[in-house]
C-alpha cells in the first residue's frame, strides 16, 4: 500500500488491562463495570450491559469517555468476540473495565487518529491475528504482551480521519435507528400493556369497579387469541429460510441473521408468526423475535426448540409478540419448565393455557391499529440498518487496503 506505514500495535500503544474483581461487589452501588458483556462481536459496545461496582480498584482500572478497549478474553471456541474493540460511551462518572479487556492507550506523538485505530481492530485481518496468537480451549485468551505484535496499518493522517469520519457516520445512523427501534418497541408494549393486560382506559370509561373486568371482556386463556405450533407444510429436503437459535434475539424483534438449507425437522413458520425459544437458558435469557423477512406465504424453518406463536383471526400481528416479552408470562414459562438439569424446556400446553383477559373484537382492532404500525416501522429500520451494515462490510476492508480513497475533508455517510 503506496505511502502506508506498517506498524504494530505495541509500538504505537500501550495495553493496560483492567480489574481483576470480585464478584461480592457486583451490582453494589459505586462505579460503572464494563467487560465482555458490553461487547458487540467483532467490534461496538452494548448499551445498558455494564454492571455496577462497589469494590476497591486502582487509577489504571479507570477509562474515560472515548477511550479504546480490546477484548483479549473470549468465551466462545470461534472467538466471536476476541481482539473486538469498543469506544467507552459518555455519561458514567466513573467507569472501570475488567481483566477480560484492555485499555489502549496510544503513545504521546504516535500519528494515531484514535477511530482510525477503532475501525482496524474491528478488520477481519486484525481479529484473525488475534484469533492466532489466543491460547487455551474453553477459554480463549490474549497477554498483552502478545497482542502488542498485532499488525496496523496506517495510511497519512488526513486519510485516517477521512475514514474514520466515513465509517463514523454509517456507525451513527445505524445507532440511531437502533435507538427509534428501542423507541418504537417500548411505545408498542406500553400500549400492549394499559389496554390488554391493565385494560386503563377501558375500565375508566366503563366505571367498571376494581378488580372486574370492563363490559364484554371474558376470562380466557392465551389460545383464545394465539395458535401455538400451527401446522405449516414443508417437504423433508426442501431448501428454505432456516433460523437457529443463536439467531434469535434476547431483545428486541428483529431476527438477526438466516441461511438457508434443506429442510431435515423443526419449527416451521410464517411472516408475522413469533418464535419463543422453550429450552434453558435460552428462555431464561429472554430469546424471542417477530418472523418480518419472509415473503408472502414462504414457509421458514428454525430450530426444533422454538415454540411457534401465531394470531388467530382478528388478533394484531404484534399481540404474540407482545405477550411473549410480558415479565409475567415469561415467569410462568420458566415456572412450568420440565427435564433433567440443564436439558429443561417449557412445553407448548403450558403457554396455551396461561390465563388472561380476552377483551372484545373492537378492542383487538384498536390496539391493532396502533401497535402493528410501530412494529412495521420497526421492521423497515431493520432492513435499513441491514443494508447500511452490508455497505460498512463492503467498504471497511477496501478502506483499510489502501484500495478505495477517500477524500482528505471531511466526508460523511450517504443520508
Amino acid at each position: 500500500m503506496t505511502g502506508w506505514q506498517a506498524t504494530t500495535l505495541g509500538e504505537i500503544a500501550d495495553l493496560r488491562k483492567g480489574l481483576s474483581y470480585k464478584g461480592e461487589f457486583l451490582d453494589k452501588p459505586g462505579s460503572l463495570l464494563l467487560g465482555l458483556g458490553v461487547m458487540r462481536p467483532g467490534g461496538g459496545y452494548l448499551p445498558g450491559k455494564g454492571r455496577a461496582y462497589g469494590g476497591p480498584f486502582k487509577e489504571r482500572h479507570v477509562v474515560e469517555p472515548g477511550d479504546l478497549v480490546l477484548a483479549l478474553t473470549d468465551l466462545t471456541q470461534e472467538g466471536r468476540v476476541l481482539g473486538s474493540p469498543f469506544l467507552v460511551p459518555p455519561g458514567a462518572d466513573e467507569t472501570l473495565i475488567t481483566h477480560h479487556v484492555a485499555a489502549v492507550r496510544l503513545r504521546p506523538g504516535v500519528p494515531v487518529h484514535p477511530e482510525y485505530l477503532y475501525y482496524w481492530l474491528t478488520s477481519e485481518a486484525s481479529r484473525a491475528s488475534f484469533r492466532g496468537l489466543a491460547n487455551g480451549t474453553t477459554v480463549r485468551a490474549v497477554a498483552p504482551r502478545d497482542a502488542a505484535f498485532v499488525e496496523v496499518q496506517l495510511p497519512s493522517m488526513p486519510q485516517q480521519r477521512a475514514i474514520a469520519g466515513f465509517l463514523g457516520a454509517i456507525d451513527a445512523k445505524i445507532r440511531a435507528m437502533r435507538r427509534m427501534s428501542q423507541t418504537l418497541e417500548d411505545i408498542a408494549h406500553a400500549v400492549f400493556r394499559a389496554r390488554i393486560v391493565d385494560f386503563d382506559s377501558q375500565v375508566e370509561s366503563a366505571g367498571t369497579p376494581p378488580g372486574a373486568l370492563p363490559p364484554g371482556w371474558r376470562t380466557g386463556t392465551t389460545e383464545d387469541l394465539i395458535e401455538f405450533n400451527p401446522r405449516v407444510p414443508l417437504r423433508k429436503g426442501e431448501e428454505s429460510v432456516y433460523v437457529d437459535m443463536k439467531a434469535l434475539p434476547t431483545e428486541g424483534p428483529s431476527v438477526r441473521d438466516v441461511a438457508r438449507r434443506g429442510y431435515k425437522s423443526g419449527a416451521r413458520f410464517l411472516n408475522g408468526d413469533t418464535l419463543f425459544a422453550r429450552i434453558t437458558p435460552c428462555l431464561e435469557n429472554g430469546k424471542s423475535g417477530l418472523v418480518d423477512f419472509l415473503a408472502p406465504q414462504e414457509v421458514a424453518a428454525g430450530s426444533t426448540e422454538f415454540i411457534v406463536m401465531r394470531p388467530r383471526e382478528g388478533v394484531p400481528r404484534g399481540l404474540p409478540y407482545c405477550v411473549a416479552r410480558l415479565p409475567v408470562f415469561r415467569a410462568h414459562a420458566i415456572a412450568n419448565m420440565t427435564g433433567t438439569s440443564g436439558r429443561q424446556r417449557v412445553p407448548a400446553e403450558s403457554l396455551r393455557t396461561w390465563s388472561m383477559a380476552i377483551p372484545p373484537p373492537p378492542v383487538l382492532q384498536e390496539l391493532g391499529e396502533v401497535i402493528d404500525p410501530l412494529f412495521a416501522g420497526i421492521s423497515a429500520n431493520m432492513q435499513e440498518r441491514r443494508v447500511l451494515t452490508e455497505l460498512r462490510e463492503t467498504l471497511l476492508p477496501r478502506l483499510l487496503s489502501g484500495e478505495l480513497q477517500l477524500p482528505d475533508a471531511a466526508t460523511t455517510a450517504p443520508a
